[in-house]
């Protein structure tokens, strides 16, 4: 699995302040991640979601850890998709590149 810039990621204002950047940490300095509109409610609220993924991936990696709840899908080896865990590890699969979507 690639791994995603690490770190925390912020929002700050970018250019002459008609815009904001979502800034990851990589531990060389800044990197920026995405560039919006400040003057747009719904920009500022996704680049505040963007902001906050890595805390998310984390939280949904605790939960998904559990495992699937229902004993039948668990035995199978597969994701029920509708208890918790399973909810989580399907977010983190799809929110994570791995090797096979690499290639695509």
């Amino acid at each position: 699995m690639t791994k995603h810039t690490p770190g925390e990621w912020i929002i700050e204002p970018y250019e002459n302040f008609d815009q904001i950047a979502i800034l990851g940490m990589d531990g060389e300095g800044s990197r920026v991640l995405a560039v919006t509109d400040n003057n747009d409610l719904e920009d500022k609220a996704n680049a505040q979601l963007i902001a906050a993924a890595p805390d998310l991936l984390e939280a949904c990696k605790h939960v998904g850890d559990q495992g699937c709840l229902h004993p039948k899908w668990a035995e199978w080896g597969i994701s029920c998709g509708g208890c918790n865990p399973c909810i989580c590890n399907d977010a983190i699969d799809k929110a994570t590149l791995t090797n096979e979507s690499e290639s695509k």
